[in-house]
């Protein structure tokens, strides 16, 4: 832990503000006396820079708590909600989606071959988005590429449990790749390829947990990463790891945020925010400072009241 924040703090104030002249040592000053609020701040990071922004930290004080308490309080993931945008998500928030339904409309997009053995808990983050409204269940990729080119495709919610990894594409720079069941490659052209004009179509505004290795990390290449084509094709926001992530932590994430999200009680940037601070402060494991939350900081599961309904 110590060794991740040295280099979290190294990599914010040595490296991206480590050079200039009075006016940067000033602002260094300045943005360490901000983020030291103790205060929850909703932080946004507009860059297209590859950096864990959430996994920053702040510079050792002398009013630190001793041990991993003191450690993972300078994570700003920990701190404050965070935030990527990235100047390709300069339209998002344009369409406005119509009233919220009774029912939420949730899909489940998964490769069923992972954890066979049932090591981890992914049949309940199943049963947990079956509660959570009208489930609808994808293992292909023409199933997905059907849905996608769907003009009236209205889901609230889009999971992601499957593998991701990055596949060569000379002479372009490579590019994430996921699989579902039958193994074939969804990447960021396959949505845009099957995704009709926004304007064609019914609001498109769901929120997309990415559970996949690599799936959170910012994209700065022209359709390198799913996440960037899904939220300029109208998603609210994507939320997925940066780094190679664990299977079993990869559930045990996916089912406390799940949970809590599918409840309707709090905005995503408030959950991930949470489920970070669960992971860190009750198990010690930081691993959930690794997921990335890409626009959609308030985006929230909305459901019409059964009391307005027409009779």
């Amino acid at each position: 832990m110590s060794e991740l924040t040295k280099y979290g703090a190294h990599l914010l104030f040595d490296v991206l503000l480590g050079r200039g002249g009075g006016a940067i040592k000033r602002f260094r000053e300045e943005l360490v006396t901000v983020l030291r609020c103790e205060r929850p701040l909703r932080v946004r990071f507009d860059s297209d820079f590859p950096i864990p922004w959430p996994m920053l930290c702040l510079p050792p004080d002398s009013g630190d708590e001793p041990g991993p308490a003191g450690l993972f309080h300078r994570f700003l993931g920990h701190r404050h909600l965070v935030e990527h945008t990235g100047s390709h998500y300069a339209e998002i928030g344009e369409d406005q989606a119509g009233p919220p339904p009774a029912v939420p409309s949730v899909s489940l997009n998964h490769d069923t071959g992972i954890d066979r053995r049932g090591r981890t808990r992914a049949a309940e983050v199943a049963e947990v988005l079956a509660r959570g409204g009208t489930l609808t269940e994808r293992t292909t990729r023409p199933q997905l590429e059907r849905a996608l080119a769907d003009a009236g495709l209205d889901e609230q919610l889009m999971y992601f449990w499957c593998h991701g990894q990055f596949q060569s594409a000379d002479p372009e720079p490579p590019h994430l790749v996921v699989r579902l069941t039958d193994q074939r490659p969804i990447d960021a052209y396959t949505v845009q390829a099957h995704r009709p004009p926004r304007r064609a179509c019914v609001p498109f505004r769901p929120f997309v947990l990415l559970n996949a290795c690599y799936a959170g990390l910012p994209g700065n290449a022209d359709l390198a990463y799913l996440g960037r084509a899904l939220i300029e094709t109208g998603a609210r926001g994507v939320l997925g790891p940066q780094i190679e992530m664990p299977q079993v932590f990869a559930a045990e994430y996916a089912l406390e945020f799940l949970t809590r999200y599918l409840a309707g009680e709090g905005t995503a940037g408030e959950i991930a925010h949470a489920v970070a601070r669960h992971f860190a402060d009750e198990l010690h494991n930081p691993l959930g400072f690794a997921y990335a939350l890409h626009c959609g900081m308030d985006a929230r599961l909305e459901r019409a009241d059964p009391a307005e309904a027409p009779s």
